[in-house]
């Protein structure tokens, strides 16, 4: 669909490089098109036997507020998406998986960015050993809650990170057809 006339780096770290390309459009004008690349992720919505879940408060920089959000992050090179979510549960809540089911994965943001996420259902056997080993972000709070209430959190727009509002809606929905 797009032709790429030039594509520029404009910037590089261990997690993403952002681009400027020149590029011509189907109906041959030309413009700008930016984007990100980023390295995939895996995130995970982690629930008990009585599904009750977990949430994680974490500040986040970019818009400069603390959000509800699930573990998860970056998949390493070498590594799957169970593998990196497994690795990041545990970095960020000392929790042991018994059992993972995938989701799903997606694109959060297609028009900007490469990255794809993959989105799990963990199950622990209970949320007594929780704890952060303060690995690269600072966990504000954890809060423990029924799926119900948390779908409610997603409606009331009390959770506004899109990969948890599409995990846990995709876990309430699979909950529902059991």
């Amino acid at each position: 669909m797009f032709k790429t006339l030039k594509h520029k780096l404009i910037y590089r770290s261990s997690w993403q490089s952002f681009y400027e390309d020149a590029i011509e459009f189907p109906n041959s004008q030309q413009g700008q098109y930016a984007f990100l690349e980023r390295k995939n992720g895996a995130v995970a919505v982690v629930s008990d036997e009585k599904n009750n879940i977990l949430l994680i408060k974490q500040y986040r920089y970019p818009i400069k507020a603390n959000e509800w959000g699930i573990p998860g992050g970056g998949i390493d090179q070498n590594e799957s998406a169970q593998q990196a979510v497994r690795r990041e549960i545990k970095e960020e809540t000392a929790l042991e998986i018994l059992s993972c089911e995938k989701l799903g994965s997606f694109f959060p943001l297609s028009s900007c960015s490469t990255e794809k996420v993959t989105l799990f259902w963990a199950r622990v056997r209970e949320f007594a050993t929780l704890k952060s080993n303060q690995y690269d972000e600072v966990v504000v709070e954890y809060r423990v809650l029924s799926l119900k209430e948390a779908v409610k959190m997603v409606q009331r727009n009390e959770i506004t990170e899109a990969l948890t509002c599409m995990a846990i809606l995709l876990v309430n929905e699979k909950l529902k057809n059991v």
